[in-house]
């Protein structure tokens, strides 16, 4: 009952936290402050998931980290993400996916739970906070290139751009630099996990390494591309969305076939 309600009541008000700022987005004022209706009730859902996730991660045998609890953690550090940031239209906008997206994912971590305790090692510990930061900034960036693909395709076609996305410029700046933020984590995460590296089969870790580097790869071809050659638009999209797709393979997916599937931990 203690995981429930926190979570529930999280869900209720990242709803209803989103249903405010669509009704504002029509009128083209995204934007919010954390003291406004909007960003209290933000907060508040904020710290409820929280909660959630503390009640289902700290354990007195250790950490606790499986798949759908991970995966919350992820959604809530884009809350955050999107919750600093509300006074930018360009991240406030990301609300609209993001805030449901996280509800989403309380409730499937409230209906399946698994144990798979993390190493006590501090250098295990950091290597997972890099992972779980860059990997919450690459899922961010990506529903930001998917909003751009869809501005970008509207201005193909002669449609008019929906109000509630921010001007297309704008949203590309900040896709690069979250990209370049989650890019600089990741790379210290893959330095940092690299030490603890002892079997990589008897760790299940083959599939996480090689889609790793594969999406590590992308990553510093895009960002090279981009600030040397100035790439954009539908390649930068691209890009972008491919390279997280190899990081939620390597990582959740592999997690999810390893504790669901094929119920290993």
């Amino acid at each position: 009952m203690s995981t429930v309600v926190p979570g529930c009541l999280a869900i209720a008000l990242y709803l209803f936290s989103t249903t405010r700022i669509l009704r504002t987005s029509r009128d083209g004022r995204s934007i919010f402050t954390i003291f406004s209706i909007t960003g209290v009730a933000g907060a508040i859902a904020l710290i409820c998931h929280g909660l959630t996730i503390y009640s289902k991660t700290v354990k007195e045998t250790g950490l606790n980290l499986d798949v759908f609890t991970t995966a919350s953690i992820v959604a809530w550090l884009m809350a955050l993400l999107v919750l600093c940031g509300g006074r930018l239209r360009s991240v406030a906008s990301l609300s609209l996916v993001v805030f449901p997206f996280s509800g989403i994912l309380i409730g499937i971590s409230l209906a399946f739970s698994a144990d798979l305790l993390i190493a006590e090692s501090l250098s295990i510990r950091i290597h997972v906070a890099l992972s779980l930061l860059s990997y919450s900034l690459f899922t961010a960036a990506t529903f930001q290139a998917i909003y751009i693909a869809i501005a970008d395709h509207k201005i193909k076609n002669h449609t008019p751009i929906m109000k509630v996305l921010p001007p297309l410029r704008m949203m590309e700046e900040l896709l690069f630099q979250i990209t370049s933020v989650a890019f600089i984590l990741l790379t210290l995460g893959i330095l940092v996990g690299i030490s603890d590296v002892e079997n990589i089969l008897e760790q299940h870790l083959s599939h996480k390494i090689v889609f790793s580097f594969i999406a590590w790869i992308i990553f510093l071809a895009l960002l090279t591309g981009r600030y040397l050659k100035g790439w954009r638009g539908k390649k930068a999209t691209n890009l972008v969305i491919g390279g997280s797709l190899c990081l939620a393979i390597g990582f959740l997916g592999s997690k999810f076939v390893l504790e669901v599937l094929l119920t290993r931990v």
